[in-house]
C-alpha cells in the first residue's frame, strides 16, 4: 500500500509553535527542497491544525480541518450557528 503525503506549510508566528518531535511523531518529515512539512494523508488534518494553531471555522465554528473556513463557509455554503 501506497502512502499519500500532503505539504503543509506552517504559520509564523504562533503563540505556542509545535516542536519537531511533535510533528515528527505524527509521521511528517520535512522537505528541505520545497521548505514544507510533508504529512501522511491519515494525519494531515491534525499536522495542519498543529502547524497553523486553527482547529475550527473562523465563520461558523464547524472543523475546519486545519484551514481558516471549514469547506461550506469557503464555497459559500449558509451553514453553522452564524448563520454563514
Amino acid at each position: 500500500m501506497t502512502t499519500t503525503y500532503i505539504a503543509i506549510l506552517a504559520s509564523k508566528g504562533l503563540e505556542h509553535p509545535p516542536t519537531e518531535t511533535d510533528i515528527r511523531a505524527l509521521g511528517a518529515v520535512w522537505s528541505r527542497g520545497r521548505r514544507v512539512w510533508m504529512a501522511p494523508d491519515e494525519t494531515a488534518d491534525a499536522i495542519r491544525v498543529l502547524l497553523t494553531g486553527r482547529a475550527a471555522c473562523s465563520d461558523c465554528g464547524a472543523p475546519s480541518h486545519g484551514y481558516e473556513r471549514c469547506p461550506d463557509c469557503r464555497r459559500g455554503v449558509i451553514t453553522g450557528a452564524r448563520g454563514r
